[in-house]
C-alpha cells in the first residue's frame, strides 16, 4: 500500500507533466497559426504589388504578363548576383586574414572571384534588355 503522501507527489508530477504538455502543444499551435497567418499576408501584399506593377505596364493583358515575368525574372536574377558578389567579398575578407602561407594565393583567387562577379553585376546593371519598365 502507498502512502498518502506518495500519491500525492505522484499527482503532483502528473498534473505539472499534463499542463507541459499542454502548453507545449498550445505553443506550437500558436507558432503555426502565427506562420499562416504571415504566408498569408505575404501573399497578399505579393498580389498587391503584382496588380500595381500589371496597372503601371502598358500593353494589353497578355503583354503585361509576359513583361511581368521578365521583370520578376531579372530582378531574381540581380538579387542573386548580389548576393553572390556579397559573398565573394565576405571571403576576400577572410581571405585576407588567412595565414601568411596561403594569404597570396587566397587573396588573389578572391579577388578574381570579385572581379569577376562584380563585372556580371555590371553588365547586368547597363544590359538595354534587362529593364524594368
Amino acid at each position: 500500500m502507498m502512502a498518502l503522501s506518495d500519491l500525492k507527489a505522484k499527482l503532483a508530477a502528473l498534473a505539472t507533466a499534463v499542463k507541459t504538455s499542454v502548453a507545449s502543444v498550445a505553443a506550437e499551435r500558436i507558432e503555426k497559426a502565427k506562420a499562416k497567418a504571415a504566408e498569408r499576408h505575404a501573399k497578399a501584399e505579393m498580389a498587391r504589388e503584382h496588380k500595381f506593377l500589371l496597372d503601371a505596364l502598358p500593353g494589353t493583358k497578355e503583354e503585361k504578363a509576359r513583361r511581368l515575368e521578365e521583370i520578376e525574372t531579372s530582378t531574381a536574377e540581380y538579387q542573386e548576383i548580389s548576393k553572390i558578389l556579397y559573398e565573394a567579398e565576405t571571403e576576400l575578407f577572410r581571405a585576407d586574414k588567412a595565414a601568411p602561407a596561403d594569404h597570396d594565393r587566397l587573396v588573389a583567387t578572391a579577388k578574381a572571384v570579385v572581379d569577376e562577379v562584380r563585372s556580371e553585376k555590371e553588365r547586368i546593371e547597363t544590359d538595354p534588355e534587362i529593364k524594368f519598365f
